[in-house]
């Protein structure tokens, strides 16, 4: 599954450039590593509805500052989503229940 044995798994932007289907393989995969027990994930993502999608937990971050940490419901708020420099609006996935973020304007 992973080609190193350790009990930190750490990723930047491990979706990137993956089709739709691709990138659910492997965020499946991560969450499989992180649930087998023993290992933990760490991983950076621009794709904010794919990262709460699969997540426990998510740091929003603006020029190297944390602006907010724990649960995607608690971090994706549209007040603390302005580090996109965009308005938001924030609602729910029709299937899987976790916040699902949308640019307006």
């Amino acid at each position: 599954m992973l080609a190193q044995d350790t009990p930190l798994v750490l990723l930047d932007e491990p979706t990137t450039a993956l089709d739709i289907g691709q990138q659910e393989r492997v965020m499946r995969t991560l969450v499989a590593v992180a649930a087998a027990g023993g290992k933990a994930v760490v991983a950076a993502f621009h794709d904010i509805n794919l990262a709460a999608s699969y997540a426990d937990r998510m740091v929003v971050m603006d020029g190297g500052i944390v602006r907010a940490a724990g649960r995607p419901e608690e971090v994706l708020q549209a007040a603390l989503l302005d580090v996109c420099r965009q308005r938001m609006l924030v609602g729910r996935h029709p299937t899987r229940g976790t916040p699902l973020v949308i640019a307006v304007d």
